[in-house]
């Protein structure tokens, strides 16, 4: 295997309002070659821009990263035309599913990026509180009407904890976890 770069891949995993894309924005203030995707914001694009696509039946199929929905097949191409650019990469809102991980530490290992894993996992009353609070756009949606409608339907497919192998791993699950990873992730990419 040929010897890792300095470049990285980071996946923000965690449910619904843990703190994921909030995370990732305030990295990319303090390090600024970083690329952040997020998946709710491409979810938006797709549906206001090509609505017959998304609510297809074509795109309504469980898919799999080798043949993709919309959604993740936008996603999978924006993070390698980053990668072929030599960019760090933060994916905010990396599934809880085992999918998307994988195919993030595939296109790692054949870029010759290290990866970061960020496991935001906080408790489920401070989870529920944010999402009760919330004034998070509902336009990424496709077949839910409301936040508090994603939490269950996440806990039928997040296979959690996210793997530490192969991964330089952080585990958020309170502030003063969040302050240190920020610390040491800024320090890292910097």
């Amino acid at each position: 295997m040929a010897k890792l770069g300095n470049k990285y891949i980071i996946m923000c995993v965690g449910y619904t309002h843990s703190g994921k894309t909030t995370f990732a924005k305030k990295l990319t203030k303090v390090v600024k070659d970083v690329v952040t995707i997020d998946n709710d914001e491409i979810a938006t694009f797709i549906n206001e821009k090509y609505p017959l696509a998304v609510f297809s039946k074509y795109n309504k199929i469980k898919r799999t990263y080798k043949e993709p929905n919309l959604k993740f097949l936008l996603y999978q191409e924006i993070l390698k035309f980053c990668l072929r650019a030599d960019l760090n990469v933060i994916h905010a809102s990396c599934n809880l599913g085992k999918d998307s991980r994988f195919f993030n530490k595939q296109q790692a290992k054949k870029y010759n990026y290290q990866l970061i894993t960020i496991y935001f996992n906080l408790p489920r009353e401070l989870i529920l509180k944010r999402i009760k609070n919330t004034k998070k756009d509902t336009k990424a949606f496709r077949s839910s009407n409301k936040w508090l409608e994603i939490l269950p339907k996440q806990d039928n497919y997040a296979e959690l904890p996210p793997s530490q192998k192969n991964t330089r791993y952080f585990e958020i699950k309170n502030m003063q976890d969040y302050k240190d990873t920020l610390t040491k992730l800024t320090k890292l990419l910097k």
